[in-house]
């Protein structure tokens, strides 16, 4: 493309007024001048785009870089990722959630390390928001293989936030992909894009701010149809990492990752109960699975398994306010 601009940025958002303006402000203020900026308004019900309007009157010279989808109802975050990507032109593509944000200096860098090393993918570092205070989350992919199985077993990040993306390289992958599904999204599509990448570099610096202190957001207070689209989508990744070392990797993530939305139930959710009834013993006609599984969540399966939700429930609060306690000292040694 001769005049497309180095970097696309794809926002999708629902709803986020609480949110949306720190988020586009970090991307118009941006080092790297030559981006573009694509958000998709998922048939947001409140000001969402007014606020997005107002950012907007503050960094005019972003505006005619600014692209605003607006769907009527909606539809899913997924298709919404995908719709700005179809109407972003960048030679790289980078997605932001609307509740996050990123360092001024990312995009930059960013192209900077995917051209000098012809990078598929560009994975940098996250720092987790949280209510019990800020997480690194550092990583360091040793080679390709290692790191999609810690992608597919939840020991790395496998979102599509996080990550700078090259745009001929992603109309190369023939994803399987669930248009209507709006949660683990990230976990169908990125595994995906790893498989096929032939070039990932990593750069070790904190860009991205993950804000998980936004109540509203569908992964914090999980129902069925949460859970439904989770099964949905590792139906579908067990047709496509038919082969080891990934088969276990994803079996043990599979697990956790119906694990993470039952902690996040056992907490937050009042039909928590219902998901337990409903999707424990999925788990238990899996139980071969289970055995990959970190410590603290076989320990939380057993509860559920026992039908001791309310115990689980107290567990689950616990190992929160204990773990970035032990996250901070094992940074500290």
């Amino acid at each position: 493309m001769m005049n497309a601009p180095k970097v696309s940025f794809i926002v999708p958002f629902l709803n986020a007024a609480a949110y949306l303006s720190r988020c586009a402000e970090s991307l118009f203020t941006q080092t790297l001048a030559d981006c573009e900026f694509v958000f998709i308004d998922d048939g947001s019900t409140d000001e969402s785009c007014d606020v997005l309007e107002k950012t907007l009157e503050r960094f005019p010279d972003c505006r005619a870089k600014t692209t605003l989808i607006r769907h009527p109802e909606t539809r899913s975050i997924l298709t919404s990722r995908m719709d700005g990507f179809a109407a972003s032109s960048g030679k790289y593509v980078m997605h932001v959630d609307a509740d996050d944000f990123l360092d001024a200096d990312a995009a930059e860098k960013c192209f900077a390390k995917a051209e000098e090393e012809s990078a598929d993918i560009v994975v940098f570092q996250t720092v987790r928001h949280t209510f019990n205070g800020d997480i690194p989350m550092i990583l360091t992919p040793e080679n390709k293989e290692k790191y999609l199985c810690d992608v597919l077993n939840h020991k790395a990040m496998g979102t599509m936030w996080g990550k700078c993306f090259r745009r001929e390289f992603l109309c190369s992958v023939p994803f399987r992909l669930l248009p209507h599904c709006n949660t683990s999204e990230d976990y169908l599509y990125y595994p995906q894009a790893l498989a096929y990448s032939k070039k990932i570099s990593c750069i070790q610096d904190v860009f991205y701010h993950y804000n998980q202190c936004n109540t509203s957001s569908t992964t914090y207070c999980p129902g069925i149809s949460t859970l439904e689209d989770v099964l949905q989508v590792l139906h579908v990744l067990e047709g496509v990492f038919t082969e080891e070392p990934y088969l276990s990797a994803f079996r043990i993530g599979a697990a956790e990752n119906i694990l993470l939305f039952l902690k996040q139930a056992s907490v937050h959710s009042p039909d928590r109960n219902e998901l337990f009834e409903r999707y424990v013993p999925y788990l238990e006609a899996h139980r071969a699975w289970m055995k990959g599984v970190n410590l603290p969540d076989k320990v939380f399966y057993e509860l559920l398994h026992f039908k001791l939700y309310r115990l689980a429930g107290r567990y689950v609060a616990l190992m929160r306010k204990i773990k970035p306690l032990l996250i901070k000292l094992a940074h500290r040694s």
